[in-house]
């Protein structure tokens, strides 16, 4: 759980802090050495430790020097320093930068697992602390700062100080804007404590913003120092694409894009150009990170037609359907349309069947369907949910507009509900049973929500949540990983935080209470 780095310029010392640190009843998962400063440093930013051993009289930059640079950029990290000499002063500058513990060589293992220990303690009283703030004063802090973020954005007003506590008229505006597969469902504020945990430097209010703009659509906008601007970005989006992985237990792949506004020194431009990027999604099927400079070839803006569409329709012939559909896609790809244009040609396309067709019940269905076409994980997947639409149409109104499909859709639905059941311990992907069913996988997520009242991840979770409780019951030798992994939770922190959300407990304490019943 806890990881150390061991700073000396010496290697016979080097190795023998570590055989004693390993000896430590604490959970200690990782040990690094550096044998320099600048070393340590390097290593720091990748290994990002919680606790550093460190020298204080190593050749070149000494142990208190390093402390600082350490602390600065990695606030959260205890530092032990090592001496070869019992000086005052040391021990005094020690204390005033913050170290935790002031150990003489030769190191006495009984001191030293005392001081990481003391370290240990100092981690979890901070986090402990830090915890409590955050549920009220956090939702508190959130609200106010939306609602200046929004006042400034629709150009109400013009003063910046008010959500950035960091801002000063140097500073440069980079937005985020973070688009969740409808079928997902996270606490937008979970992922941000995992990023900040490796960004401690960026603070809520202080030089960050961020909230739920749509439903499952998150604005992230960063106020950065200049100093900031050469290594912030592209090592961000991979600590944000981890944190999502992290949270979703692993299987998100596509299930997600962030669009990424260049630059600037005026918010409302980098905001406008992050969210403009997103919407783009449907052209990049293979890309979860959308710069804005990405999209410029997407620049016609003539609207696509419609009318070979509506002539198939009208002659009430699918194969027409289908390959109009696919002229259609062809033409949008070669073109390269701007998002403005594939949207209006959307929700032309979608209206047809009650302009063209005598009787099409689509009311209750079509108040669920994606307003917006970044929803898409593709041109083709778009146009792909449109051909389902119009067999849709053309089902109700070949059964008078009084039955609809009924029949095939909830033999569909059970042969999902069947998969699940089967192929609950491994990694369910509904892109892939619609595949298998031939099904439009945005079509057929939205027939699963109106059918069984609950959204197809939801209700994965609970059936692996159904079966955990049967696990932790009745196979008491069964430990908590293994039900994690024997259920389709890819970690046990994972399936602990979801087993609590779902039930009110953590797994120990449901085996251990239902034992008692």
């Amino acid at each position: 759980m806890w990881k150390v780095m061991i700073v000396d310029d010496e290697e016979l010392i080097r190795f023998g802090l570590t055989s004693k640190v390993k000896k430590s009843p604490l959970r200690i998962t990782n040990i690094e050495q550096a044998a320099s400063a600048e070393e340590a440093l390097e290593l720091a930013k990748s290994f990002k430790p919680d606790i550093v051993l460190c020298d204080i009289g190593m050749d070149g930059e000494d142990g208190l020097a390093l402390s600082k640079k350490l602390t600065a950029v990695q606030p959260r990290v205890k530092i032990i320093i090592i001496s070869g000499y019992n000086k005052f002063q040391y021990a005094q500058d020690a204390i005033r930068i913050g170290v935790v513990d002031y150990l003489l060589k030769p190191v006495d293992t009984n001191s030293l697992h005392k001081a990481l220990e003391k370290c240990v303690e100092q981690i979890k009283s901070k986090e402990l602390s830090s915890a409590a703030m955050s549920i009220v004063e956090k939702t508190v802090l959130q609200t106010k700062l939306r609602a200046y973020a929004a006042s400034y954005l629709e150009a109400r007003e013009n003063d910046l100080s008010p959500m950035f506590a960091g801002y000063s008229e140097d500073s440069i505006f980079q937005a985020v804007y973070l688009y969740l597969d409808q079928s997902f469902f996270v606490f937008i504020d979970s992922i941000m404590d995992d990023l900040l945990r490796d960004y401690p430097r960026f603070a809520l209010g202080k030089n960050l913003i961020y909230y739920e703009y749509r439903l499952n659509e998150y604005l992230m906008m960063f106020c950065l120092a200049k100093e900031d601007t050469d290594n912030f970005p592209d090592a961000f989006y991979s600590a944000l694409q981890n944190a999502l992985y992290m949270e979703f237990g692993g299987g998100v792949k596509s299930q997600y894009t962030i669009g990424v506004g260049g630059m600037s020194k005026d918010l409302r431009q980098t905001v406008s150009q992050s969210i403009l990027a997103l919407e783009h999604r449907i052209f990049f099927e293979r890309k979860d990170i959308i710069h804005i400079k990405d999209i410029e070839m997407y620049a016609n803006r003539f609207k696509p037609e419609t009318s070979a569409l509506r002539g198939a329709l009208r002659a009430r012939d699918r194969g027409k359907i289908i390959a109009a559909l696919e002229q259609t896609g062809g033409e949008l790809l070669k073109e390269k349309y701007s998002y403005h244009s594939v949207q209006s040609f959307y929700n032309r396309a979608l209206i047809l069947p009650n302009e063209v067709l005598d009787a099409y019940m689509q009311e209750e269905r079509a108040s669920e369907y994606p307003k917006h076409v970044y929803s898409f994980f593709s041109i083709g997947d778009m146009l792909d949910f449109i051909g389902s639409v119009y067999n849709e149409a053309l089902d109700e109104e070949e059964c008078g507009g009084l039955q609809s499909a009924a029949k095939y859709q909830n033999e569909a639905i059970e042969s999902v509900k069947e998969y699940i059941d089967r192929h609950f311990a491994e990694e369910i992907s509904l892109r892939e049973i619609s595949g298998n069913l031939h099904i439009n996988y945005c079509y057929l997520s939205i027939l699963f929500k109106e059918i069984m009242k609950i959204n197809f991840r939801d209700y994965v979770v609970q059936a692996r949540i159904s079966r955990a409780k049967e696990y932790l019951l009745h196979n008491a030798n069964y430990k908590i990983k293994d039900v994690a992994d024997m259920t389709g939770f890819t970690n046990q922190h994972y399936f602990s935080k979801i087993f609590r959300q779902e039930t009110g407990l953590t797994p120990k304490s449901f085996r251990e209470m239902r034992k008692g019943v």
